[in-house]
């Protein structure tokens, strides 16, 4: 008997101690599965990218040239971010690949701290409740093929946008809304001054999030009950002042990435307008109740910041600003913090029975149990990997996705001008010399469109000798990489380049040969 009593007790405190640290077991679940994730070397999309852009500031901090192109221009990546994570790289020895994988764990957490944080400055009674739920909701509440974009934290796409800014400048937000909050209630200069840093550094680091960031500042001001004029003048002195100190950042200029350069990004966010109802149908049948809760008085300011980013959301489309459309993100956001704050109440509703309450806590222990479990057993093998690398003295990464480019960082320079496809192009800068175009836009360099063209007629099989030499000397490169694979007529270009051109290959793989000239 007095076994059974002490296994019953054992139990009830074990459901009770995992119901009341739910939000910082999701929390650590999510980052081991995170850190496990970013040892398969799975990088791609706009990682790339960041990566050269780290490595170019690991390289050249004070004057970085353009990380992907041979060419005298700004990159818009060259953000405080970056310079965050080179300088971490830098002090670790670690490289661009490495440095960011592991900022992905701290903006994980960061994320997870800024929510909870935020979360407090609405229901500082239910913070650990709500943001638990909001965790959840926005990892799983999506329809078919949500969005794999920067800014979206489905379970599908978490870990592969974890190391880019716009997660870091998402924490940030949260940090500097609570911030906000209290500040409302006890103004002081210190904390003006670190809004002030913190506003500057999202608007630089992630323009979009400073979008939510700016909305959500104003909202917060509007919502309180007694605010006044002079409330919005501070506001405006605050948000004012975060702009104007980024037009001092020295590796690009915000002016020009505000008044038109940053156009060149709106065509590629013209999916966030597309097929909307069917990624997002969870949280649209949802909407009686969001919008319900946000008429709640504790959820003033979620309510006028969620109306103002849907303004911001129609007004992109009919503006043709498309990248406007990324702040459906935040409003789908906002939507989960609305919902999550339903679920407690009732929740509550729920628990005032003891009976009900008992059994409401072993079923969502065992269901986030269950899912945890499902979790690691899905990583268990890769973590033995792991273990069996460490002890062998072997690398961790697997580094599946470009293993196979690798040797250009032997053969080349970081200034040397390599002509690949885009493909291996996007891929390269990370590791070796520079390219001619890359597949996704460039804000400060006009021609870019000009290039990715250029380089995608340079390997077409229909494309003339004649008109292949034209292209080679509008560059001039130091190296040519032909893909096997992605090529046909492969051997062609190899017989025109080293015989034309008497260039001689260095290196040559089952997928690629280098060509030096």
């Amino acid at each position: 008997m007095k076994i059974s009593k002490l296994m019953h007790c054992f139990f009830i405190n074990s459901i009770e101690n995992v119901f009341q640290r739910r939000y910082l077991l999701l929390s650590l679940f999510m980052l081991s599965r995170y850190a496990i994730y970013s040892t398969n070397g799975l990088w791609a999309e706009d990682f790339w990218e960041h990566s050269a852009v780290v490595r170019e500031l690991m390289t050249h901090p004070l004057n970085p040239a353009h990380p992907q192109l041979l060419i005298d221009a700004h990159h818009a990546f060259f953000t405080p971010y970056a310079l965050l994570v080179a300088i971490a790289g830098w002090a670790l020895q670690a490289d661009a690949i490495t440095s960011l994988a592991l900022f992905g764990l701290f903006n994980l957490a960061l994320l997870c701290f800024g929510l909870r944080l935020f979360v407090a400055t609405i229901d500082s009674d239910n913070k650990n409740s709500i943001s638990f739920y909001t965790l959840l909701l926005m990892l799983f509440l999506w329809g078919n093929d949500g969005w794999q974009f920067s800014g979206f934290y489905s379970l599908k796409g978490l870990n592969s946008v974890l190391p880019y800014p716009s997660s870091f400048a998402l924490a940030l937000s949260f940090v500097g809304l609570a911030l906000h909050a209290r500040r409302l209630g006890l103004p002081s200069l210190i904390s003006q001054i670190i809004l002030i840093l913190i506003c500057a550094s999202v608007l630089i680091t992630h323009a979009l999030t400073a979008v939510f960031l700016f909305t959500g500042i104003v909202c917060q001001t509007l919502a309180t009950i007694n605010f006044s004029k002079s409330d919005l003048l501070k506001v405006g002195v605050t948000l004012t002042s975060a702009a104007l100190l980024t037009l001092g950042w020295p590796y690009f200029s915000m002016r020009e990435l505000m008044t038109g350069a940053g156009d060149v990004y709106n065509f590629a966010n013209t999916p966030m307008y597309l097929n909307v109802i069917d990624r997002i149908w969870p949280s649209f049948l949802a909407l009686p109740v969001i919008l319900r809760q946000a008429l709640q008085p504790k959820s003033r300011s979620l309510g006028l910041t969620f109306l103002c980013l849907v303004l911001i959301y129609i007004g992109g489309y009919f503006s043709t600003k498309y990248s406007y459309g990324r702040s459906i993100s935040f409003i789908l956001l906002i939507s989960n913090i609305l919902l999550a704050q339903t679920i407690v109440r009732l929740e509550h509703t729920l628990c005032r029975d003891a009976l009900a309450a008992s059994i409401f806590k072993v079923i969502l222990v065992f269901i986030l149990t269950f899912c945890i479990g499902i979790g690691f057993k899905q990583i268990t093998s890769r973590f033995l990997t792991i273990v069996n690398s460490i002890y062998l003295g072997r690398t961790i990464s697997s580094q599946i996705l470009y293993k196979d480019i690798l040797f250009v960082a032997n053969f080349t320079k970081q200034n040397d001008l390599v002509l690949a496809d885009i493909e291996p192009s996007w891929i390269i800068p990370t590791f070796g010399g520079k390219v001619i175009a890359t597949d996704h836009p460039l804000a400060f360099v006009p021609n870019w469109y000009l290039r990715k063209w250029q380089v995608m007629e340079f390997f077409n099989p229909k494309t003339s000798h004649a008109r292949r030499e034209e292209i080679f000397e509008t560059y001039h490169p130091n190296f040519l990489l032909i893909s096997r694979s992605n090529n046909s007529n492969w051997e062609e270009i190899l017989k025109q380049f080293t015989t034309d051109r008497l260039g001689r290959i260095v290196f040559e793989n089952d997928k690629y040969l280098l060509i030096k000239f």
